[in-house]
């Protein structure tokens, strides 16, 4: 058993600590695009492998990752740090642009990185949005890509229907597929933490009104951002912590570490195997002698009882 001291040292390490090097400040930004079919149908995987190859030879990314098929799902550039990859599905390219120290070097390499796969999807009659939702999700092949963080990831969000609970779940477990988002990375001092987050905190549902491009077409058509609903009415939301925004106003360090130990986890890696099970608080998780979970091996799930 590992006690309750050492796992908050650990998260300490993790989370905070980080924060209190003096080193320069730097911003990253991911880009998740949906890849649309014109002609209204689903889009062709074929396709998408040729664009990345395409692209890989063009910038002289690296192969980063292949899916169990050999399917490359991630390129990079090792100097910049620049990802190419597709986040869930082969129906949502990801650019994910290295740190810089100033948004305009990172918006020159988006426009050439966009510009190009642009005109090479055009040439399938494809093209790219900044949709929050894929406008022709109901033409598409919704299906995860084939490795196993995305299996365990997808595996875990259809068991929406094992639990009994006071909670409405969205009929929507393979959201992931058609589903896109953007992201910014900033680093941020120790001195400036918790003011950081109580802003960004309160900014949030201006975030949603401003960027309410998350539509379900011929379908609840009155949601100008359903985003928020996909992560909060799935299993992700069994504990609220783990979705949204911080619900409190944190006055101390302690008050942040207090928060993070009330989140969930859902998964951990053992060997080559991702390991489901319900969602348990990090704190509960590490006094439990043992858990029971599900992995996947030649086609099928099995159980497994790990010692956290």
């Amino acid at each position: 058993m590992i006690y309750a001291g050492e796992v908050r040292e650990h998260l300490y390490q993790k989370y905070i600590e980080p924060t209190k090097k003096k080193k320069e400040q730097y911003i990253g930004i991911e880009i998740e695009l949906p890849i649309v079919n014109l002609d209204k149908e689903a889009v062709d995987f074929t396709f998408v492998h040729e664009v990345t190859e395409k692209f890989i030879n063009h910038f002289g990314f690296r192969v980063a990752g292949k899916d169990d098929e050999g399917n490359i799902y991630s390129a990079a550039d090792e100097e910049t740090g620049d990802i190419l990859s597709y986040d869930c599905s082969y129906n949502n390219l990801e650019l994910s642009l290295g740190r810089g120290k100033e948004l305009h070097e990172i918006y020159d390499r988006f426009c050439r990185y966009y510009t190009y796969l642009q005109e090479q999807f055009g040439n399938y009659h494809y093209t790219l949005t900044g949709m929050g939702v894929n406008p022709y999700r109901k033409y598409n092949h919704n299906i995860p890509i084939e490795n196993g963080r995305y299996r365990m990831l997808f595996h875990h969000l259809a068991s929406y229907k094992n639990y009994q609970i006071p909670m409405y779940f969205h009929p929507y477990p393979a959201y992931g597929t058609f589903s896109s988002a953007s992201q910014v990375q900033l680093d941020v001092t120790y001195e400036d933490v918790l003011t950081t987050l109580n802003a960004f905190s309160r900014l949030e549902p201006i975030k949603a009104l401003l960027f309410g491009n998350s539509m379900l077409l011929d379908e609840q058509e009155d949601l100008l951002c359903c985003r928020d609903m996909f992560w909060e009415n799935s299993t992700h939301g069994i504990n609220p912590h783990n979705v949204g925004m911080i619900e409190c106003h944190l006055d101390t360090i302690e008050d942040l570490m207090a928060y993070i130990e009330t989140t969930s986890i859902y998964c951990v890696e053992r060997g080559e195997k991702y390991v489901n099970f319900p969602p348990v608080c990090i704190m509960d998780y590490f006094k439990m002698p043992s858990v029971q979970g599900e992995y996947y091996q030649d086609g099928k799930y099995h159980t497994i009882e790990i010692v956290p």
